[in-house]
């Protein structure tokens, strides 16, 4: 026959001051990635507004002509276009008139 019973095991803390500074140097760990994940998402969302121009579109704008019009010259438009898209989480390059986009300041 064969013995079915499972013998509990009891795990046992061998020294407290070394577990006491486990958890501690984890919690540690465990504090610094969060604060590294909002400190990147804070330099992200600050560096994004204080480099954003906001324009309100005017009859027949397009993109194109927002470009060419605040785009630097040595940039290349569609780059900047795919910027403003990402910017204000654009799903197609149409305007409404009196809408407001946020442009990036190079």
């Amino acid at each position: 026959m064969a013995d079915t019973s499972y013998k509990k095991r009891k795990l046992v803390i061998v020294s407290k001051t070394r577990f006491c500074i486990f958890l501690i140097i984890v919690f540690v760990i465990f504090l610094s990635i969060i604060a590294s994940t909002f400190n990147n998402t804070n330099a992200k969302e600050k560096l994004g507004q204080s480099s954003l121009k906001i324009v309100s579109v005017q009859k027949g704008d397009t993109l194109w002509d927002i470009s060419n019009k605040y785009a630097p010259r040595n940039m290349d438009k569609r780059k900047y276009i795919y910027e403003v898209r990402k910017i204000n989480n654009m799903k197609s390059a149409y305007l409404l008139e009196g809408q407001k986009i946020k442009l990036p300041d190079f």
